[in-house]
This record gives C-alpha cells, sequence and structure tokens, in this order.
C-alpha cells in the first residue's frame, strides 16, 4: 500500500515538472512573438496619445493634459517607465490659455506623441519599442493565473493547452503589443474572476485581500471592469 501511493506521489511529482517544462515553453514562445511584434508593428493611432502620460502623471501629479480623463491609469503608469530613463521632454505637456474641460481631458494628443517619438536627443524606436516591452508585465501575469487556474482544473497533459491556445492567439498578440488599456483588463479581469472563485471554494484572510488587490487592479485597468461589482 505503502508502494503505490509512493508511486502515485512520484508520477504526481514528475507530471508537475513536465507540465511546468511545457508551461515555460509556451511563455516563451509567446515572449519572443511579443517582442517580435512589438518591434516589427507601427505605431496605432491612439497608442501615440498615451506615450509617456503614465510618466508625466507620477512626475506633476496632474490630470490636466488630453488623455489623463480618458481611462484609469494602471496600463499609463506601466507603458511609462522606460520614459523615465530618456531625456524626455516635458514641455510637449504644456498646454497655456486651454479650458481643461472633460472633453479636452479625454481627447488624444498625436501631436505630442508624435513629438516624443521623433525627438532626435534619442533613438525614438528603441524609446517606443520598450514602452511597448512594458505590456511583458501583464502577459506574464496572466500566463501565471491560466497554469494556476487550469492545474487545478484539469490533469497533464491537458493543463497545459490553454497556456498554448493563449501565447500563440493573434488576437492576444496583437492586441497585448499595444499602448493602451485593453490587454491590462485583460489581464486583471481574469485575475479577478480566478481570486473570487479561489475565494468561493476556500475562504480564508489571504483569500480575501488578494481577491480585493485583483479587483482593484481591475478597476484600476479600465472602467469596463465595474461589471465586476454586481
Amino acid at each position: 500500500m505503502a508502494k503505490k501511493r509512493k508511486r502515485r506521489d512520484l508520477r504526481a511529482d514528475a507530471e508537475v515538472k513536465r507540465s511546468a517544462r511545457v508551461s515555460l515553453l509556451a511563455v516563451l514562445c509567446f515572449s519572443c512573438l511579443f517582442l517580435h511584434t512589438a518591434w516589427e508593428k507601427s505605431p496605432t493611432w491612439d497608442e501615440v496619445g498615451y506615450i509617456g502620460l503614465g510618466a508625466y502623471l507620477i512626475k506633476t501629479g496632474q490630470w490636466d493634459v488630453p488623455a489623463s480623463g480618458s481611462h484609469p491609469p494602471l496600463a499609463f503608469y506601466v507603458n511609462s517607465l522606460p520614459s523615465f530613463f530618456f531625456p524626455i521632454d516635458w514641455t510637449h505637456w504644456h498646454y497655456p490659455n486651454i479650458v481643461r474641460d472633460v472633453r479636452f481631458l479625454r481627447m488624444a494628443d498625436t501631436e505630442r506623441g508624435n513629438a516624443l517619438l521623433l525627438d532626435p536627443r534619442y533613438d525614438g524606436e528603441v524609446f517606443f519599442f520598450l514602452t511597448r516591452a512594458t505590456s511583458l508585465v501583464f502577459a506574464f501575469a496572466l500566463f501565471a493565473v491560466l497554469l494556476r487556474w487550469s492545474r487545478e482544473m484539469l490533469p497533464y497533459p491537458r493543463n497545459v493547452l490553454p497556456a498554448f491556445l493563449c501565447a500563440l492567439s493573434p488576437n492576444v498578440l496583437a492586441h497585448a503589443t499595444l499602448i493602451n488599456t485593453d490587454f491590462a483588463l485583460t489581464t486583471t479581469f481574469i485575475c479577478a474572476v480566478f481570486a473570487l472563485r479561489s475565494l468561493l471554494y476556500e475562504p480564508s484572510k489571504s483569500r480575501f485581500i488578494a481577491c480585493g488587490i485583483a479587483l482593484g487592479l481591475a478597476l484600476l485597468s479600465k472602467l469596463s471592469a465595474l461589471v465586476l461589482l454586481p
């Protein structure tokens, strides 16, 4: 009886290790496709208006520029991390003699973004690529939740299938590389649902706190996350 239990435990450990290796392969595959797409894809119209926005919000604490009133700021903060390592000309965020109404705060200033990308003091292509690459933070979080969730529900090798489907999804890859709020919402929304599921199945103080944090991050990603509240 003890030998059977030991063999069963060894088999389970081996499956966990194989699942981890295959899952890592899926994450590496997605990362390579992500970085290639982020470098090759031309800037979209709405991306340009968000470049460096989060850095300005952190630096000044002022929500008085175009696009600052369009969405919650989580994605803006993450995507703007490279802006602190480049000699950004902050005068592009100065708008003298302009009425700062809701329409102004929700508009996209593409001229500001183009000026940042065309600044001769640094390589605009590298700056834009690094700004896009920060979304890998959300991608890694998404894969971590997918792998944890699938392992709870499916045996090996079926539990690695969701990760591979996500890694090879053209739709996920297309939106993950963009400098906007969509992929941030995708990740935090799934994390919030998973955290709530875990809390309902095994209530505990730590799971309650994790659920609250996940919900808060989702609400900081995009107003669409309000559907989680009911």
